[in-house]
């Protein structure tokens, strides 16, 4: 059963090659600075960023295997924060934080709900008028970052129980609460992808509009459905992070939407719809991030990351394009 699955899992060969290139950067990284590297601290850390970096691909995928794009996913996670610190913050003033249990299973109803809501909008926007997808989720993510905005009048919201980020921060055995999270989510967005008609639908939709539309797919129910799972996988991904850093504010992570772009490419996900597997998303997010983690460890800024991000993104995009030429000369 193992081989079977490890057969699987590089039988494609942008797997192969991103499991090679993460084995050479983890061997590189150690032999730099292996107490660093290796300490349980980082390696939490790691995780929990390894988690956070995921919610967000995992959205993204959803939104490239239909074609499109939604860049709103930061946005909805922001929204989904604030309305939760709000939630926290208040159940701390009310001296209620000492139990905090239920308040902290509300935070994940509401941010489906608040997801739901979201990219129900997103997707009946793009189907309903035939919109770019580019452009749709352009407008409304400003309109849910201007919202998050407007309700916390541009400060950081403070002041949450105890128990919120030591549940966020904790461990399930030798794994940390986000990372529990995260695997628990792929797990559920790949078998809805491989084992539901919907993820049949979605990818023969993102591979051809017309031929679905033609063979009786509803293809204005698979976008509504895509968009809304994009958004719901993003609204959890926006309440675990206001836990975990203990404070709520409308511009948390905005790099995010930029690194789950180019983990997605990367991994292997086809811009124009259909084609990629998960399993290559994952290799692209645990290659980035070992990358960046060695970044830190030899002093590079931010500002320098970024741009290496988007050489990188480019390099990607351009290899892809020329093999995808020579696949339609051939």
């Amino acid at each position: 059963m193992k081989n079977k699955l490890l057969g699987r899992l590089f039988s494609d060969k942008n797997n192969l090659w991103l499991a090679a290139v993460s084995a050479a950067i983890f061997a590189l990284v150690c032999a730099v600075n292996p107490e660093i590297f290796l300490s349980t601290v980082n390696l939490k850390s790691f995780g929990m960023q390894f988690a956070e970096f995921g919610f967000f691909a995992l959205a993204m995928m959803i939104s490239f295997l239909s074609g499109g794009i939604d860049i709103s996913i930061v946005s909805v996670a922001n929204l989904t924060g604030v309305t939760c610190g709000f939630m926290f913050a208040a159940v701390e003033t009310a001296g209620m934080g000492a139990n905090s249990g239920p308040f902290i299973l509300l935070a994940f109803v509401i941010a489906i709900c608040m997801g739901t809501a979201a990219g129900a909008l997103n997707g009946w926007l793009i189907a309903r008028f035939n919109i770019a997808p580019l452009l749709v989720t352009l407008g409304t993510m400003n309109l849910y970052m201007g919202a998050a905005i407007i309700v916390t009048k541009a400060k950081t919201i403070i002041g949450f129980p105890e128990a919120v980020p030591e549940f966020a921060n904790g461990n399930l055995g030798a794994i940390s609460v986000p990372l529990v999270l995260f695997i628990m989510t792929a797990a559920i967005v790949s078998g809805i992808l491989n084992k539901t008609k919907f993820g049949m639908e979605l990818r023969f939709y993102g591979t051809n509009p017309k031929a679905s539309g033609y063979s009786g797919i509803k293809n204005k129910n698979i976008v509504i459905k895509a968009y809304t799972m994009s958004a719901v996988i993003s609204a959890v991904a926006g309440a675990v992070m206001v836990m975990r850093v203990n404070s709520a504010r409308a511009n948390f992570g905005a790099t995010y939407m930029f690194t789950s772009v180019l983990c997605v490419i990367l991994g292997g996900i086809s811009p124009m719809g259909g084609k990629g597997k998960m399993s290559g998303v994952v290799l692209a997010l645990l290659t980035l991030q070992l990358l960046s983690n060695g970044f830190n460890m030899i002093g590079v800024s931010n500002v320098l990351k970024d741009f290496i991000w988007g050489i990188l993104l480019l390099g990607v995009m351009s290899l892809n394009f020329f093999s995808e030429r020579r696949k339609m000369k051939s």
